[in-house]
């Protein structure tokens, strides 16, 4: 199931690269279709942080929440890269370690790797 697992996460960062590509092209078509963008307002982080209480919304299999409130950063919840929006409902916190397990259950681990380099094999991503 693993070897499933992950050819169906490479499919979807092929998909991914595809729409990327198929965007850009329609963007150089098309100067009026709107380029999205990485940028999270600031009312939405000051709402983000509201809401989750300065505090990694990760909740293990057991129920347990992280309570790391170091290192926070960004979550979308539906990946930016596979149509998520910079909104208050689709963004929630994250420590470093549970941002970087979603990112990998989100694209896979070897398109993770191609994307941190050698830095990412030293990582592990255990931590609950």
């Amino acid at each position: 199931t693993a070897a499933k697992d992950t050819a169906a996460k490479d499919t979807a960062a092929k998909d991914t690269a595809a729409k990327d590509t198929a965007a850009k092209d329609t963007a150089a078509k098309n100067p009026a279709a709107k380029k999205r963008s990485r940028h999270i307002p600031h009312a939405v982080r000051r709402q983000v942080h509201a809401r989750d209480g300065e505090c990694c919304t990760f909740v293990d299999a057991q129920g347990r929440r992280c309570t790391q409130t170091r290192f926070l950063e960004f979550h979308h919840i539906r990946a930016f890269g596979l149509g998520g929006e910079s909104t208050a409902d689709n963004i929630t916190l994250r420590c470093a370690t549970h941002n970087l397990h979603a990112a990998i259950s989100d694209y896979g681990a070897d398109h993770m790797q191609l994307k941190m380099g050698a830095g990412f094999a030293g990582l592990q991503v255990s931590h609950s």
